[in-house]
């Protein structure tokens, strides 16, 4: 089985060879509406930018936090309460993979949004993402896999990846820019796995991945500059 299931917004959208039949089968009855689920989005990128805007330097000590084998969780906690829920006005909780994902998209957006767009990039080196080695349990196993598939994605189509990260939350460029980023996406899962994600985690991993690459290429550059 090679499949890639998609819920973009409440929408399924899958690709893969038994994608129309895993589709079905992990369809779910959504449990907030298409407009809450944009509303909670928009929350959540508004309070990370605050974040990533007012305590940069945490936020990245926070990103190389080891993922997986019950490392610590507090320090996530501690960004969500960094004085930006105010900002959104709204008690908010998140997991700490939607707020990482977020965060990412508040560094690139921050650091590259601006610049000129990346339209290839080399097979090798290879990028370290901070996994635990052991990662048994759900999260660290989860994280490894998503990031092998989006590193790869990226890899095959920077300039799609780009358009997913810098495009407007929960709207129809998004979901374009999804729908022609998924066979990047599909391209990269090993025979015999699939796996289900929907529009803010696909924009949060292709975020980190296109992120780690544009920094190594830029301190590449100036290395050699």
């Amino acid at each position: 089985m090679l499949a890639l299931i998609l819920s973009a917004a409440l929408n399924q959208t899958a690709v893969g060879s038994d994608a129309g039949r895993d589709a079905s089968a992990t369809a779910a009855k959504p449990v907030q509406t298409a407009a809450e689920v944009a509303a909670s989005r928009l929350a959540l990128a508004s309070m990370m930018r605050c974040v990533v805007n007012r305590s940069g330097y945490k936020v990245r000590k926070v990103l190389d936090l080891t993922v997986g084998g019950g490392g610590p969780q507090a320090p996530w906690a501690k960004l969500a309460d960094a004085g930006c829920l105010d900002a959104v006005g709204k008690s908010l909780t998140f997991a700490p993979s939607l707020m990482r994902g977020s965060i990412y998209l508040a560094l690139y957006t921050q650091d590259f949004g601006k610049t000129a767009p990346i339209a290839e990039f080399p097979v090798e080196p290879p990028v370290h993402y901070p996994v635990s080695e052991v990662a048994s349990d759900g999260y660290g196993a989860i994280y490894r896999m998503a990031m092998s598939i989006a590193d790869c994605a990226v890899r095959k189509d920077p300039l799609g990846a780009r358009k997913v990260v810098l495009t407007e939350i929960a709207t129809d460029d998004e979901r374009a820019g999804i729908r022609a980023f998924v066979p990047a996406l599909s391209g990269c899962i090993d025979a015999g796995n699939s796996l289900a994600m929907n529009s803010e985690v696909i924009k949060g991993i292709i975020a980190e991945a296109l992120y780690r690459l544009t920094a190594i290429k830029r301190d590449n550059h100036h290395a050699q500059g």
